[in-house]
């Protein structure tokens, strides 16, 4: 399948903004080879496909604090924080759907 979202190679300056480093990471390692930023659920399962078909490890980061660094490091990382969709759907009684990187936008 065709990946909706982002793929961010080394070496590109968008690389940092897109991984989020913290001070243990930074120790571990250097920033990843590449970053892929789905944009739906196909398009993660293609890039797990992809990466599984030519034996690549690919970690993922949850979007959040990563405190023992588990998906820094610079082999293929591939993030869930664009996938922000929450949608109520009623065909089956009401059911909110998350999407991996959905967060809080309450404000106080």
């Amino acid at each position: 399948g065709f990946l909706n979202g982002s793929v961010i190679i080394s070496g590109n300056n968008n690389i940092a903004s897109v991984h989020v480093w913290n001070a243990l990471s930074n120790r571990v390692s250097g920033p990843p080879c590449v970053v892929v930023e789905p944009l739906d659920a196909a398009s993660v399962a293609a890039a797990v496909r992809f990466a599984k078909n030519r034996g690549l490890e690919l970690r993922v980061h949850g979007g959040g604090h990563d405190y023992l660094a588990h998906s820094s490091w610079e082999g293929a990382v591939l993030t869930t924080r664009r996938l922000t969709t929450v949608a109520l759907e009623e065909d089956n009684g009401p059911t909110i759907r998350l999407g991996a990187g959905a967060r809080s936008r309450l404000k106080k």
